[in-house]
């Protein structure tokens, strides 16, 4: 970042911070990731880098959610500019679901289940949105769907593991 910075490429300065902070949070090191993702947060907004800004948003919430912090999610989605586009990835929906889901809002949870559904292009989605969707029936009450969906995603995992044992 810093040899990018001095040849005067920011843009590539600016997308280096922002995966220095995916390392960061690799390492558990979430304090410094989130730094990191802030900090090019407001800097993808100066540049006008809207890939950048909704790929920052996107980590924020994911992180926060992951440290069970959903109502800083929440807000920094809320808040977000980009709020009413399609961030992208059915995980991603997931996510996003599980966040109003804890927040109370079912409705908006059932609509990111939904969103979610529609982008699935593989085994890894659906088990991401199994998952995601068994947490919004367990918060929303309804345990003996969230056990089946609970089920379902575990199902998948396990025949994707099996797929790739029995691979060479």
């Amino acid at each position: 970042a810093d040899f990018y910075e001095r040849a005067g490429k920011i843009g590539h300065r600016n997308y280096m911070w922002y995966y220095q902070s995916n390392v960061c949070r690799n390492m558990n090191k979430y304090d410094e990731s989130e730094r990191l993702l802030r900090k090019t947060l407001t800097l993808a907004k100066e540049e006008g880098d809207d890939v950048l800004l909704k790929s920052c948003i996107g980590d924020l919430v994911m992180l926060y959610v992951e440290l069970n912090r959903r109502t800083e999610a929440l807000t920094i989605y809320e808040q977000s500019v980009l709020k009413q586009e399609e961030f992208g990835s059915s995980s991603f929906m997931g996510t996003l679901a599980t966040m109003y889901a804890s927040a109370g809002d079912f409705v908006k949870a059932e609509s990111y289940l939904k969103r979610g559904w529609g982008r699935a292009m593989n085994h890894t989605d659906s088990i991401s949105l199994y998952l995601s969707s068994s947490e919004v029936r367990n918060l929303s009450n309804n345990r003996n769907v969230a056990y089946q969906e609970l089920l379902k995603g575990v199902s998948l995992q396990n025949k994707e593991t099996q797929q790739a044992l029995q691979q060479p």
